[in-house]
């Protein structure tokens, strides 16, 4: 969070490994429905469910929900995942760990 002179006041991390069972609803559009099977938390996330309600998609925090989303390449190395409204999440692939 920012204030009005643009400082950050409140910094949150978000690191999760969330697993999802899928159902393929459009090729033409690469949507899909993804329902959260496992939803991994590391150490280092530091967001309360108050935050994650007010943030993030329900399939993000709560283990069993579903969300539509569109899958879309970005590059060589990165996959682009957005709703209906906006991409809000970049998913970068590593070749080497």
């Amino acid at each position: 969070m920012y204030n009005n002179e643009n400082v950050v006041v409140e910094k949150k991390t978000l690191l999760r490994n969330i697993y999802y069972d899928y159902i393929h609803e459009s090729k033409a559009t690469d949507t899909y429905s993804m329902t959260s099977s496992q939803i991994n938390i590391d150490s280092v996330d530091d967001f309360d469910w108050r935050i994650s309600s007010l943030l993030l998609m329900n399939s993000f925090f709560l283990t069993g929900h579903t969300d539509t989303l569109v899958l879309k390449k970005f590059d060589d190395n990165a996959l682009l995942i957005e709703n209906n409204q906006s991409p809000f999440t970049l998913c970068i692939f590593s070749k080497s760990l």
